[in-house]
């Protein structure tokens, strides 16, 4: 790989590099927005009473688990949304990230094959075997399809389905049993 040809794979996989920058920002601004959201609705939700003049904040008092599922119920369909939206951005920024620093270390490689290279040349040594073998890792390396870091790593799983693997029936028996018995009060 001549020092032309390297540069040129350097500065290709600088260009892909920088592809990625943007919506990186564009799913991490989209993250923390969602989280803001959750946190802001979640505070009115919970919010029963507020005043400037005498400033005074009062929250929800909870009143029975019945009431209570209800209400998380019916506010489900502006909730669940935004904690997809918040899981959704999340994948596929870390995805983006993880393709921006493939193609980092590629360009990284590109860029410093030929002074790897020329040391070689300086040691004064039969430096062919090593030569050989600095081209062969550069050519893996530059073969390596730097999507195929995403495979099977970032599954796109609802978050419903994650809640259903991770249930445990036998708690869940627990559970019930211990709000179904009669109160002693």
């Amino acid at each position: 790989m001549p020092g032309a040809t390297s540069a040129g794979l350097a500065s290709a996989y600088k260009v892909m590099k920088d592809k990625f920058d943007k919506p990186i920002k564009i799913y991490t601004l989209t993250f923390y927005i969602a989280l803001s959201s959750l946190f802001i609705f979640s505070f009115f939700v919970l919010l029963d009473k507020f005043t400037f003049s005498p400033f005074e904040i009062s929250m929800v008092q909870p009143k029975q688990w019945d009431e209570m599922l209800r209400t998380l119920l019916s506010r489900a369909p502006i909730i669940l949304p935004i904690i997809w939206l918040a899981i959704f951005s999340g994948t596929r920024r870390s995805q983006y990230e993880r393709l921006y620093q493939e193609y980092a270390h590629k360009e990284a490689l590109a860029s410093s094959y030929e002074s790897y290279r020329n040391q070689i040349k300086q040691l004064n040594t039969t430096s062919e075997d090593l030569q050989k073998e600095l081209l062969s890792k550069a050519i893996d390396a530059i073969s390596f399809n730097a999507s195929k870091t995403l495979d099977g790593k970032h599954s796109e799983k609802p978050p419903t389905s994650k809640i259903f693997e991770s249930i445990d029936i036998e708690k869940l028996k627990q559970l019930k049993s211990i709000f179904s018995k009669p109160s002693s009060d």
